[in-house]
């Protein structure tokens, strides 16, 4: 997500790669079509996992495929 300004209000919004190039017309720093644009960085998840205890070992599963399955990924909500 990207964090950015579009309007005269000078709010905040947070706008996924898809609505950002909508946005700032595909720049950082936006253009002449673009006045109010704003670029505020890019959102990371700064928050740390809860602990649990002992750490999972990971015994070859999913090797070569990435972190986590495709059972994980349907759990998370959709973003917009």
């Amino acid at each position: 997500l990207i964090r950015c300004q579009v309007d005269e209000s000078k709010t905040w919004h947070m706008v996924c790669g898809k609505c950002w190039k909508e946005v700032s017309g595909g720049v950082e720093d936006g253009d002449a079509a673009h006045p109010h644009y704003r670029y505020g960085g890019v959102w990371k998840n700064h928050a740390k996992p809860e602990v649990t205890g002992k750490k999972k070992k990971n015994k070859g599963k999913g090797k070569g495929k990435g972190k986590g399955s495709d059972e994980d990924v349907s759990q998370l909500p959709a973003l917009r």
